[in-house]
């Protein structure tokens, strides 16, 4: 490898990953709360007060559950229980299109005599899958230490789950390419398109002139490579070029158009071999220097006259073909002593 091609190397690994953690920085990752346990409520909104000043310090975007304490204790019962998380949390997902849930439940006990108060949480991905658990512990709690418990708490577990979290790539591929990408309400380029985004839930629309919308749901993991593939279907009644996108119309116009201009790049052909074939002059045409000075034309008549023919088949043949099917270009060469044309394209 040279070293031009490090250097670009370099530099496509650092956009990369500037324009991941630009994203995070400009789409703050959305993350759910959600406490319960043996809380009053005023103990509950101490230590939501807590827990939610600790995400929005790492600058994540809090997203309210609708929740009702009675699904709360569903919830954490399935936690503690046998039961796969993801299956647990994936109605709080879809209910609240987080990236992250954060889940904190205190229980009351007694230590020596002494009552304490334990905070355990968790953070899981939008998978369903736990990124990082922690527990603190706090003797005699009242509102203001279960405030600043739940936010140390909180902003431990999302140092954990950020050191956790790895880059996730989607690639988005489609028949025929130069589709729009729309991803989570946002027009982001046009397939083929290799994007860095969050893990979790995500919603892609491909649109293309001519072809039926497609849409995909999507759930990524952390680290994950996903390629998605899409072959776009056409409308009914607008038969759309795979490559130029033109409307049927247009497009059998420009290829009908083709064919006359192969025929009469052909009839040229044609009529300048019959010149040159017609300028010849033999070697023993004239007297003294004139002698040495004849024009052999008749070889590059013959030859181009023949060039000439086949092109006009050629023509004829797209013509006869139709325009649907065919995409001709014209190519010529003149190289020393000889010189020819013709025409290359899908017959």
């Amino acid at each position: 490898m040279n070293l031009n091609a490090q250097t670009r190397l370099a530099v496509s690994a650092l956009t990369a990953l500037a324009t991941f953690v630009g994203t995070s920085r400009a789409e703050a990752e959305r993350a759910t709360f959600i406490a319960g346990g043996e809380l009053t409520a005023q103990e509950e909104d101490a230590v939501r007060a807590g827990a939610q000043a600790a995400i929005e310090a790492a600058s994540w975007q809090v997203v309210e559950s609708d929740l009702i304490p009675a699904a709360v204790a569903t919830l954490f019962a399935c936690i503690a229980g046998d039961d796969d998380e993801r299956q647990c949390l994936s109605e709080v997902f879809a209910g609240t299109k987080a990236e992250r849930a954060v889940v904190v439940q205190v229980a009351s006990k007694e230590d020596s005599g002494k009552p304490l108060r334990v905070l355990t949480g968790s953070v899981y991905r939008g998978t369903g899958t736990r990124l990082a658990i922690e527990q603190r512990h706090c003797e005699r709690c009242g509102g203001e230490q279960l405030k600043a418990s739940a936010r140390e708490l909180v902003a431990v577990l999302i140092r954990q789950a950020r050191a956790r979290a790895k880059p996730t790539l989607l690639a988005l591929r489609s028949v025929p390419e130069g589709a729009r990408i729309i991803l989570d309400g946002r027009v982001r380029g046009e397939t083929d398109m290799d994007l860095w985004v969050y893990p979790g839930r995500h919603v892609v629309r491909l649109e293309r002139d001519g072809f039926e919308r497609a849409t995909r749901e999507l759930t990524i993991d952390d680290g994950e490579h996903l390629t998605v593939k899409v072959a776009l279907e056409r409308k009914r009644g607008a038969a759309v070029g795979a490559e130029s996108g033109t409307s049927a119309g247009s497009r059998g116009t420009r290829s009908r158009r083709w064919p006359w201009l192969v025929v009469g790049a052909g009839g040229a052909a044609l009529a300048a071999g019959a010149v040159l074939w017609a300028v010849d002059e033999d070697e023993t045409s004239g007297t003294g220097l004139a002698r040495h000075r004849y024009r052999d034309t008749a070889p590059y008549g013959l030859g181009v006259g023949a060039a000439g023919a086949l092109v006009v088949g050629a023509g004829v043949y797209l013509l006869v073909r139709g325009p649907e099917e065919t995409r001709p270009v014209p190519i010529a060469s003149v190289d020393g002593e000889a010189a020819w044309v013709g025409v290359r394209g899908w017959f």
